[in-house]
């Protein structure tokens, strides 16, 4: 990937990420940087989120996992400690986490992301909260542990039926 950097107070970009001669992240990428600079704010955490989901979904793993884990930063410093909107950053910086082999990580963000929303027990939510001990028990399967798979996966299979 290029450079983004900035002088006197501009955006200077130098990338060409796929050879094609377009430059498509070097200006987010420095408004992150910016943002981040002055400070945290929704907006900032927003741009972090949608410029990791981008890369995420292009394979660019690492470097999506600094703006998760900015966005998700940035909205604990801004949001109480249980807001949804932080359960909705842990949760793909969990498949992140899985993708790159870092089980634990996954674990522990998958299990937090699970306790927000428990605490939020809206009926919007009980689909997330599935789809979360889903994913906790295809962890737990991938490590071994199958008693612990059942469980979530029965807990799952519990709201999906409500």
């Amino acid at each position: 990937m290029g450079r983004a950097s900035r002088a006197g107070g501009q955006c200077r970009v130098s990338c060409c990420a796929d050879g094609d001669g377009a430059c498509h992240l070097g200006p987010t990428l420095c408004c992150c940087q910016q943002e981040q600079e002055a400070g945290p704010s929704l907006a900032s955490a927003s741009l972090a989120y949608k410029t990791a989901e981008y890369l995420r979904e292009r394979g660019r793993y690492e470097e999506a996992k600094p703006l998760y884990l900015q966005a998700l930063t940035q909205r604990e410093q801004l949001l109480d400690v249980t807001h949804p909107e932080i359960a909705r950053t842990l949760s793909p910086l969990a498949i992140l986490s899985l993708t790159l082999g870092h089980y634990e990580h996954a674990q522990a963000c998958y299990q937090r992301a699970l306790q927000i929303y428990e605490q939020h027990p809206l009926e919007a939510h009980q689909r997330e909260i599935a789809r979360l001990l889903t994913n906790l028990g295809t962890l737990s399967l991938t490590l071994g542990k199958y008693a612990q798979a059942e469980g979530f996966y029965q807990r799952a299979l519990a709201l999906q039926e409500q």
